[in-house]
């Protein structure tokens, strides 16, 4: 046998070259892919979904904005004593631009109870001893004048003030920062007082 038949065997042989997938073949391996590239023709190329999605996106944009309640609030001057004998009053003075619809917040706490009106904005002026339930959510004290803090605000409420009306912490929209003044609260039984100094 001659050289030439022996390597003419090893002519006819396959021969394997090794290829990398281009980055097509390797996407096209993927599983989903055939769905994703319809959803993106039909939302990018034919604009199927664009004006929905618009929509969608700019009603819970409205939604968020509109549903936050804000109010024009100015913080008021503390209120003080002004009349000092029983039954004794306190006085602020008025509030300037402010949105129409903002009422005084006047609120008293002594030992951890808490007792809230409303106050139209015409009305500057209060006596403690004549507040409907005020006695009573602040409960009886000792033969003693325990500290009560009376703060002031302006805010929107949810109900209407035509008067003096007792509201929630839950009824108050948009407060301002709060203006207090120091008094004293005395309510053994039989006994009704809300001095201003001890």
């Amino acid at each position: 046998m001659s050289r030439n038949t022996q390597q003419g065997a090893a002519v006819g042989t396959d021969t394997v070259t090794e290829t990398r997938p281009g980055p097509f073949r390797r996407l096209r391996a993927q599983p989903g892919i055939r769905t994703a590239a319809v959803v993106f023709v039909l939302t990018v190329v034919l604009g199927l979904g664009g004006p929905a999605a618009y929509a969608y996106w700019s009603q819970s944009t409205a939604v968020t904005i509109t549903g936050l309640p804000t109010a024009k609030v100015q913080t008021p001057a503390p209120p003080v004593c002004t009349t000092r004998a029983l039954a004794n009053e306190i006085s602020w003075p008025a509030v300037t631009d402010v949105d129409p619809d903002v009422v005084y917040v006047l609120s008293f706490a002594v030992n951890g109870r808490t007792k809230t009106y409303a106050v139209p904005r015409s009305t500057t002026t209060v006596k403690p001893v004549y507040l409907s339930g005020l006695s009573d959510a602040l409960g009886r004290t000792p033969y003693d004048k325990v500290p009560l803090a009376v703060t002031l605000r302006t805010a929107t409420v949810k109900k209407d003030v035509p008067s003096v009306t007792p509201i929630s912490e839950g009824d108050i929209l948009a407060p301002s920062q709060a203006s207090t003044l120091q008094m004293f609260y005395y309510a053994p039984p039989g006994l009704l007082g809300y001095p201003c100094s001890r």
